[in-house]
């Protein structure tokens, strides 16, 4: 993936390129696990919607078939920021890029396919796969 270039006079925000995804993941903590939102990933941290606005201090991270610890150093509600203890390997980023748009399309099938039955009285019938 190449390095983004800031202009010049520009301080670079971050020192790797970010994979815009919008995948689910989970995220394990102290107080036990979360659905997360991935709304983006770098190799040095990723940016996340909880479920809940629990305050976050260390956290493990799981996506995909892949997972990686770190401190989270921003939180804003239901919004926050993971910094990795180690650098993702590159082929987990390659892998993720890979896989999300499929995760995020039988993701969407599922909850449309949850919300007409709904709408249709069987609210427990489960989506096939």
């Amino acid at each position: 993936m190449p390095e983004t270039t800031p202009m010049p006079g520009e301080e670079p925000r971050r020192g790797h390129p970010r994979l815009w995804l919008g995948l689910p993941a989970w995220l394990q903590t102290l107080d036990g696990p979360q659905r997360v939102r991935l709304v983006d990933l770098s190799q040095s941290g990723a940016h996340l919607v909880l479920s809940r606005p629990d305050p976050l201090r260390q956290a493990f991270l799981s996506w995909l078939t892949f997972e990686a610890f770190g401190d989270i150093v921003w939180q804003r509600g239901y919004e926050a920021g993971i910094r990795f203890d180690r650098l993702l390997p590159l082929g987990h980023m390659v892998e993720t890029r890979k896989s999300a748009p499929t995760v995020v399309r039988e993701e969407s099938r599922d909850v449309r396919v949850a919300a007409k039955n709904w709408v249709g009285g069987d609210p427990n019938k489960v989506p096939d796969r």
